[in-house]
């Protein structure tokens, strides 16, 4: 009989309970979630950077992405034991992507994606193709992380998985934008997620041996899902979407179409998708309840968006007043405006009641609901936003809501009766209290209570223009000041000018630097004030604009921008300006971009090093190029700006428009405006000083201010310094800053420009000014801008001080 050994105590490990099993899986978990939809907001920029801003191509990204995710829930369950290759896999796609991308230093340089910007249907098969399979393995997270959980939890795996998912996207949104994307350029916050989702699948792997087997019980998916449930929970899922794009427009609208304002947005639908799963977890009986919630809930939203709207005022007030960060008034604005999103959350979960077989059924589910997805992004782009006006497209997806009720078999007849009875009563209500003025005015008006209900009430009416991705408007309201009746145009959120406006002078202040005067090209449209004004002086002229809708409201224009669009001169062509100087190699005498200001996402690409440099490139031996910026970027985002313009451009001359609007002629050889030009255009003067406001020599004359604004000594005077960054395609730095508190910056901005100013010469032909032409220069200056007089005197009684010391005494002679 062999000796018998002394018992030893067995020392347990991390891994060998259950409880940090579970712990383990469930931040993993969070990890892949936030990986996942970061992944979603990198793939976009990266890609509309190159293949174009185009609403087809934004589609196409956003569809792939959306089917992948589908398809990839209803092919986890066959791979269950591959879920450390999944997030692997996932890890080194990304990386390699992005490898390539950036290549060549940054991804706007001469990079693999160039192979699809030689035509728009390369570009939607690009968008398509590179997103799918990215999206194939975030879709089969959360299946199988739901089958890993399911002998660790006594709750359900699904629900807790998709709660945790969410939280962790909620949490990547908000990490991946405000501040991976600002301490680091776009590819390498890619390196660092996609090296998250190789930590994650090493861990995974790592813990193999701690999973059960993954086999699933074989169960007919009739039996768990009837297929009027699928049916109830796809239509709901159409709605939720049509909602979430509606939620998104109306973020947009009242805090501004910026990253920043997306980013918060999204985030606000992960979180309540999250709190959807945890009310269902900690309420299942709830699950009933939650179709006929999501319905009225839309429904009080329709009917309550004057109370919804206000509350966005009242929220940043209150922020403004107690000395809060900006973002706080906005962060509240935007969850108190998404709540219905709560019950949309859950309606997945809601749906989940079996454990038998995990991750094929909450595939389905996932599958149901992104084809849902799919359906309501396409019926929201290509039929309710372009043909409808924005309040009907709301009313619409809570009737589409409604469709889902006749598949929910735990409520009774008497209860569907009563909600949809309920929800038309809403409905109706709201076409009375609907207030369109809300919508379109300035995101200033929505940082005090009372200067919105101000304008409000002096709004007379509101034009809609509805396209595929944008809202047009012009907002007509009585001014005070003018005492008259006057017009603002509306561009999603943004509130470009007053009309009409001195615009055109910003078209005509480049035009005078030209010395060639064949063919201008212009990027960007808007209200074609700058492209008529500066098209007078040249044969030719080519106009690029992004979105159709932008060409078509022209016609309503043509008054006050020469009917450009119209003369036999002109060709418009559609698309994205960054791909059409990819495109073609067109050489041009001046090339104009009238783009919105770089916060935007569609324009920022506009305002990089990248982009300046195609610009260069197409111009010809002593061409013009014209770009505007707005002093309520900050005096730090106007350094960026210059030095940017300084790598691709040596000389700039800088020339004011109004208010905080200036305008840049940049090209290779020194500037010196033509007036004569004035005199020689297709129409004449007196005609033209009708179209675009008396004394047009005047103004050119005294607004060119500086000769060259890139001289090294003019750029260390504007902050511009070794350290500066420059603006990239692969770090775009002008994006975060927001207009804010104008004025202020503005006052910064002429305290650092007006010293640089010689008031002295003219600013047109660089002669001395008279002793009279000199006064009236300064009396001028100080009618546009503060602190502009007194530099401009300050000048003055040192140039007389320097006369009469040259000048002898006689009386002593």
């Amino acid at each position: 009989m062999p000796p018998t050994l002394p018992s030893q105590k067995i020392r347990p490990t991390f891994f060998s309970s259950p409880r940090s099993i579970r712990s383990v899986y469930i931040i993993l978990a969070a990890l892949s979630g936030a990986c996942g939809t970061g992944y979603e907001v990198l793939y976009n920029r990266a890609l509309t950077s190159i293949l174009g801003h185009t609403f087809s191509v934004n589609a196409a990204i956003l569809v792939s992405f959306l089917l992948g995710i589908a398809l990839g829930s209803l092919l986890a369950h066959r791979f269950l034991a591959y879920l450390w290759l999944v997030e692997v896999g996932l890890g080194l796609y990304t990386i390699s992507f992005f490898g390539l991308l950036s290549a060549s230093g940054s991804y706007g340089g001469q990079s693999f994606l160039y192979f699809f910007s030689h035509s728009h249907s390369l570009a939607l098969i690009g968008g398509c193709v590179l997103t799918l399979i990215p999206a194939l393995l975030v879709g089969m997270s959360v299946p199988m992380f739901s089958r890993y959980l399911k002998e660790h939890f006594s709750w359900h795996p699904f629900r807790v998985v998709y709660l945790v998912y969410n939280l962790g996207a909620f949490s990547g949104v908000l990490l991946l934008e405000f501040l991976l994307l600002r301490i680091m350029p776009v590819s390498g916050t890619a390196y660092f997620m996609g090296g998250v989702n190789l930590l994650v699948g090493f861990s995974i792997f790592m813990m193999r041996q701690h999973a059960s087997s993954l086999t699933e019980l074989k169960i007919r998916w009739r039996n768990v899902f009837p297929p009027l449930l699928l049916l109830s929970l796809f239509v709901l899922s159409v709605s939720s979407s049509v909602f979430q794009l509606f939620f998104l427009k109306t973020v947009y609208y009242t805090t501004g179409r910026f990253n920043s304002n997306f980013a918060l947005s999204l985030a606000t639908i992960f979180l309540y998708l999250a709190a959807g799963a945890w009310m269902i977890q900690v309420r299942p009986s709830f699950s009933r309840w939650v179709f006929p919630a999501a319905i009225l809930s839309t429904a009080f939203w329709f009917a309550a968006q004057p109370m919804m709207l206000t509350m966005v005022a009242i929220f940043n007030s209150i922020a403004i007043k107690l000395s809060l960060p900006t973002h706080t008034g906005w962060i509240l604005s935007v969850v108190w405006l998404g709540f219905p999103l709560l019950f949309y959350g859950a309606s997945v979960p809601a749906c989940m009641r079996s454990r038998d077989s995990v991750s094929r059924d909450s595939g389905i589910l996932l599958l149901v609901s992104g084809l849902g997805n799919v359906t309501g992004y396409l019926l929201f782009t290509l039929a309710l936003h372009p043909n409808l006006k924005i309040s009907f497209v709301l009313a619409i997806g809570a009737l589409l809501a409604m469709g889902s009720l006749p598949g929910i078999s735990e409520i009774s007849n008497r209860v569907k009766v009563y909600t949809c009875s309920i929800t038309l009563l809403l409905l109706s209500t709201g076409l009375f209290t609907w207030n369109p003025a809300l919508y379109f005015l300035s995101l200033e008006e929505y940082e005090s209570y009372s200067i919105l209900k101000k304008q409000s009430r002096l709004t007379l009416k509101v034009e809609e223009f509805p396209s595929h991705d944008q809202t047009f408007a012009l907002r007509h309201y009585y001014s005070p000041k003018y005492d008259e009746a006057r017009k603002k145009y509306f561009i999603d959120g943004y509130v470009s000018l007053d009309l009409p406006s001195e615009e055109s002078i910003a078209g005509s202040a480049a035009a005078i630097y030209a010395d060639g005067r064949d063919n201008l090209l212009v990027l960007g449209f808007g209200t074609g004030m700058s492209a008529g004004a500066a098209s007078v002086f040249f044969k030719e002229v080519d106009l690029v604009e992004l979105n159709p809708e932008v060409v078509r409201l022209q016609d309503r224009f043509a008054d006050i921008n020469f009917n450009i669009h119209r003369l036999p001169k002109t060709q418009v062509f559609q698309g994205d300006g960054f791909q059409y100087l990819i495109r073609n190699d067109k050489k041009y005498d001046m090339i104009i971009s009238t783009v919105t200001a770089p916060f935007y996402p569609a324009s920022g690409k506009m305002y990089t090093e990248e982009f300046y440099g195609l610009v260069a490139k197409r111009l010809r031996p002593g061409g013009i190029f014209s770009n505007w910026f707005d002093i309520r970027l900050h005096p730090k985002a106007v350094s960026i700006f210059m030095k940017t313009l300084n790598k691709h451009f040596s000389y700039c001359a800088l020339n004011y428009i109004y208010n905080d609007y200036y305008v840049t002629a940049c090209s290779d050889r020194p500037l010196k405006p033509k007036l004569e030009l004035l005199e020689h255009g297709d129409i004449s003067l007196a005609e033209y000083e009708d179209k675009v406001e008396e004394g047009i020599q005047k103004r050119l004359k005294n607004r060119a201010l500086i000769p060259n604004v890139l001289e090294p000594r003019n750029l260390r005077a504007l902050g511009v310094k070794e350290e500066t960054p420059v603006n990239r395609l692969d770090w775009p730095v002008l994006e975060y800053f927001h207009p804010e508190k104008a004025r202020d910056q503005h006052l910064v901005f002429m305290k650092r420009l007006l010293p640089i100013i010689d008031f002295g010469y003219s600013f047109a032909d660089g002669r001395p000014m008279t002793k009279e032409e000199f006064r009236e220069r300064c009396r001028d200056i100080e009618d546009w801008f503060e602190d502009g007089e007194p530099e401009c005197s300050r000048q003055y009684r040192e140039r007389q001080e320097k006369i009469e010391h040259r000048t002898p005494n006689t009386s002593e002679r």
